[in-house]
């Protein structure tokens, strides 16, 4: 049984938390097909972080969803050696989306910290409306 998270901030709504920091590669996508996308997770030494615990099968849970809640998608990104993350995103409709990825790592003190950093995702475009 792993131990409990020594520190956790689970509302998500920040890029940074807890010495962590979400770093996108881009913040803004082309409407249609699908587009990779690629992230690291820094600590507060800006060093990139490599150390991942497993959290409900995987090292990472990516959610990305549009403003007005009419795009969803849960994906599970792969990480190179060096601690880039990517993943290939579907389709985006023109909107506002966020990033937002949820993840277990050792704090400083070694201790699991689990968290949930997003970050604005901008597809350009005229948004379509969805009754």
């Amino acid at each position: 049984m792993r131990p409990a998270p020594a520190t956790t901030s689970r509302d998500g709504l920040s890029a940074s938390a807890s010495d962590f920091t979400l770093e996108p590669s881009v913040t803004t996508l082309p409407a249609g097909a699908g587009r990779p996308f690629t992230f690291r997770i820094t600590n507060a030494a800006r060093q990139t972080v490599t150390r991942f615990d497993r959290d409900h099968t995987q090292l990472l849970h990516l959610y990305l969803i549009r403003s007005d809640l009419t795009g969803f998608a849960h994906l599970h990104p792969s990480m190179s050696p060096g601690g880039t993350w990517s993943v290939l995103l579907p389709a985006l409709s023109p909107g506002n989306w966020r990033v937002y990825n949820q993840f277990i790592t050792p704090g400083q003190d070694g201790r699991p910290v689990a968290l949930v950093l997003s970050t604005p995702l901008t597809v350009p475009g005229r948004p379509g409306t969805t009754p």
